[in-house]
């Protein structure tokens, strides 16, 4: 399809103007909220009891719910350092399968 000087040079322009546009637009990346300084550990954890922390949740007061996955526990620790323990999973069962059917010591 052939076109004209003039429909080219409208769309030189036009891909021009589009390209400043966006040039001038764009920001440069920034964080949401400033980072917090001051950073300090609240507790320690007992790692020979399977204390390890693996996932975090804050809570609006700045509580912290920790799940310690060898421990199979569930701990909630509270800014002043306090941990208490919000649950404990069961143990998992070791089984023994038979013909299909599963044997629970």
């Amino acid at each position: 399809m052939l076109r004209s000087k003039a429909t080219k040079a409208a769309i030189a322009v036009l891909i021009t103007a589009l390209t400043t546009v966006m040039t001038l637009t764009t920001t440069s990346a920034s964080a949401a909220t400033p980072p917090r300084t001051h950073a300090r550990i609240a507790v320690h954890f007992d790692l020979a009891k399977g204390q390890t922390p693996e996932n975090i949740a804050l809570e609006p007061g700045g509580t912290a719910v920790v799940t310690l996955a060898a421990a199979r526990q569930v701990a909630r620790v509270d800014r002043n350092g306090v941990t208490r323990i919000l649950a404990t999973l069961p143990a998992r069962p070791t089984a023994v399968s038979r013909h299909r059917f599963w044997v629970f010591h």
